[in-house]
This record gives structure tokens, sequence and C-alpha cells, in this order.
């Protein structure tokens, strides 16, 4: 099974890795595994979080920055 490191997930959402914690620390579902006190990510876990991040921006109430604005970091 493919896990996902948080900054690989991040650029899988098309979110920086710091939008990706700050939708962590709300309501979006988290990881269920870690690797010392690291989140990785299944792939199942990165589809749940995509569907999170996209009904937040239907709702245009999401705060987190795309990945393309040049801010934040995508990487661990």
């Amino acid at each position: 099974m493919r896990m996902y490191s948080t900054g690989e997930a991040a650029q899988r959402l098309g979110v920086t890795r710091d939008s990706l914690h700050a939708a962590l620390r709300t309501t979006a579902p988290d990881a269920k595994s870690r690797i010392g006190n690291r989140r990785v990510f299944t792939e199942e876990e990165v589809e749940r979080l995509a569907e999170w991040f996209e009904r937040r921006r239907k709702r245009r109430d999401c705060p987190w920055e795309l990945e393309n604005d040049g801010e934040g970091k995508s990487d661990e």
C-alpha cells in the first residue's frame, strides 16, 4: 500500500503543506497512521481529503492557500 507524507499529500491535493496542517487542525479527516511523530496518508485518506477540500472550495469558505500561489512549502 502506498503511503504519502504530509508534503506529498498536500502536493497531490493542490494545497500547501501549511494549508493541509491548518485543515487537519479543524474538521478535515486526519491520517490514521504515523511513522514516528509524522503523519502518513493512504491513497484513500488523500481521496477523502480531496473531497473535503472540494466541498470547502464550493462553499467558498476555504481559507487555505492553493499550492500554485507561491506561498508556503509543499515538502516535508
